[in-house]
């Protein structure tokens, strides 16, 4: 897997993911170094194995993974609970990691495990954008490339 193609390739899956599925229009990516909004956040991880081996995470502000489930649900802010948030929220990061995975090695096969709701932020090489009402960082951490 080339890693250097990872921002890019995160840059392309991310607004795709978002704008397709969310209706939600990312604006970045942020500057490197530049820290997230101060506040409470949720997150979604997924672990995979295949061409490489590794995990990816998404973070967002709560606000925000609020709205992006209004959005992918087609609902209202009230009929939104922080379960049917988190839900979307791990959904989402399956359609962004598959999404990625494939362009990134386009003729490997992974087996990708089942998202699930994590709190744990950025680390590894990824990205943060500003979406509608805070932010969102998708993150990959390569642990193993094959042959």
């Amino acid at each position: 897997m080339n890693d250097q193609r990872v921002p890019e390739v995160l840059d392309a899956s991310v607004a795709e993911v978002l704008e397709t599925m969310c209706f939600a229009f990312p604006e970045g990516p942020l500057p490197d170094g530049e820290a997230p909004p101060e506040g409470e956040s949720v997150g979604a991880a997924i672990e995979f194995t295949g061409g490489a081996k590794g995990r990816f995470t998404l973070t967002v502000g709560r606000e925000a993974a609020r709205g992006l489930a209004c959005s992918f649900l087609g609902a209202e802010p009230e009929e939104i609970d922080e379960g049917r948030s988190s839900e979307v929220l791990r959904e989402v990061a399956n359609m962004i990691c598959g999404s990625a995975l494939s362009s990134l090695e386009s003729g490997q096969h992974f087996d990708l495990s089942e998202p699930r709701a994590e709190g744990r932020g950025f680390t590894g090489k990824g990205r943060r954008f500003a979406i509608e009402n805070g932010f969102l960082e998708a993150c990959f951490e390569i642990e193993t490339v094959s042959g």
